[in-house]
């Protein structure tokens, strides 16, 4: 008579198989299936909306209010640079001596301050400064912002696979689980076996659970970047991983485009912007002159004169001196910060590409060893277990290895991705056909205001 445990030998260790194939070794950056729960629609059922990276980035881009605070501020160091291309405003001046009228001296004036020294052409060279930093600060407020989309991207498609693993190892646990139960209770195993089985479940259920949560948080993250608190996202599945854009074949390239990293960029402007103030310090210590010219109108006399007015102030008591070293101490400032941005910039720029490099060098170690002997070792297992050599715990063993291969083939996986997001960060979106045509006009980027909401 056949032992009902020698029933169940087969199914079960057919069911362990059916579970390996998700230990498959796979190309780096070659797309991962999408995650579990995103069941194929019914017959004849549309097919459902699928979240690519490039909906991710646009939406994001259309809704981050930091964004749109940056294009607010690109907006208003326009509108100075028009107020500082304005002149002084003539100045209309009413004199009255004497309260009788017929003793009375009437005085017009019409006086305008004559700006030397250049105060004009400095002011508006600041002004010009300042809306290029403004721009170049709404630049890099866009990188932070679709790399911060793209990391949360990669990190919810990287826990779909967790989550997905996080179920299988589950589910293979509570068929191990009753595979234990029940030898234990046909007097084939002592109870110790049992117990260890019941560990292993309860550990695949918390681990299942810490999947769900953390794949949960993952797409909070990404919709509040997208701007949205739930809406028509929330049960969309998503696509197969997109792989990561530095590889060893743009180190060069991405070295070189340090130079013009968003953060570099802004505090080479900032250096340029207190360059033309403390020009404009050096143009205040020369006096402005004011010419009046008017009419004076004695009642008395019958007679109306000419009247021609020059005035300078004299710069005895105050030369402007402490501003003007204000000024150039903000330069230094400027210029120290300038290079140590420089050094930071570079030296995370490295670090992220080693990180990649490694992450690189781990997968390929991991498909080419790691994961086809740990597959090996767990059809042997299992083999085993169907011939009655192994017990039931030599293939969970085995399978315990296999499940850690393929977390750590999906780790190696998240470490390409982040690293991809901080050079997105760090250098700004990488050329290339799979690059997004941003602007930084502002006139595209907000709508202009209505004639009915426009302040004075």
């Amino acid at each position: 008579m056949t032992h009902p445990f020698q029933r169940l030998r087969v199914p079960l260790a057919a069911s362990l198989l059916a579970c390996a194939p998700l230990a498959q070794a796979q190309p780096a950056g070659a797309p991962l299936p999408a995650p579990a729960g995103a069941a194929a629609p019914a017959t004849g059922a549309p097919a459902p909306a699928v979240l690519t990276l490039e909906q991710a980035l646009a939406a994001a881009l259309q809704a981050s209010p930091l964004l749109a605070a940056a294009q607010h501020d690109v907006r208003a160091s326009e509108a100075a640079q028009q107020q500082a291309q304005a002149r002084p405003n003539p100045v209309l001046e009413l004199q009255l001596e004497d309260t009788r009228a017929a003793t009375r001296t009437t005085t017009v004036a019409l006086s305008q301050a004559l700006e030397l020294g250049g105060k004009r052409q400095a002011r508006q060279a600041v002004a010009q400064q300042g809306a290029a930093l403004a721009r170049a600060a709404l630049h890099m407020r866009r990188a932070e912002l679709r790399a911060d989309v793209m990391a949360a991207y990669y990190e919810l498609q990287i826990g779909a696979q967790r989550q997905l693993q996080a179920e299988q190892a589950h589910a293979l646990a509570e068929r191990a689980s009753t595979a234990a139960r029940r030898r234990v209770a046909a007097g084939k195993a002592p109870p110790l076996e049992e117990g260890r089985a019941q560990a292993a479940e309860a550990t695949a259920r918390l681990q299942q659970l810490q999947a769900g949560q953390a794949q949960r948080a993952a797409w909070l993250r990404l919709r509040t970047l997208m701007g949205q608190g739930g809406g028509d996202y929330d049960d969309v599945p998503l696509p197969g991983l997109a792989p990561a854009w530095p590889s060893a074949a743009v180190t060069g390239d991405a070295l070189q485009r340090v130079a013009q990293a968003p953060a570099l960029v802004q505090a080479r402007l900032e250096v340029q912007r207190l360059q033309a103030l403390v020009q404009v310090e050096q143009a205040r210590q020369t006096p402005d002159v004011t010419l009046s010219v008017g009419a004076k109108r004695a009642a008395e006399l019958q007679r109306t004169q000419w009247v021609l007015g020059l005035s300078v102030p004299l710069p005895l008591l105050d030369r402007n001196q402490g501003a003007l070293q204000e000024a150039l101490a903000r330069e230094d400032q400027a210029r120290e910060q300038l290079r140590a941005t420089e050094l930071r910039v570079r030296e995370e720029v490295q670090q992220a590409l080693r990180r990649h490099a490694l992450a690189d060098a781990e997968l390929q170690m991991l498909q080419a060893q790691v994961l086809p002997a740990s597959r090996e070792a767990f059809e042997l297992a299992v083999r085993g277990f169907e011939l009655g050599k192994f017990a039931l715990l030599d293939v969970l063993d085995a399978q315990r290895s296999l499940q850690q291969a393929q977390g750590q083939q999906l780790e190696a996986h998240a470490q390409q991705l982040r690293a991809a997001a901080e050079l997105q960060r760090l250098l700004g979106e990488p050329p290339g056909p799979a690059s997004t045509t941003t602007t930084d006009d502002p006139a595209t980027l907000l709508p202009a205001r209505s004639a009915a909401g426009d302040r004075s």
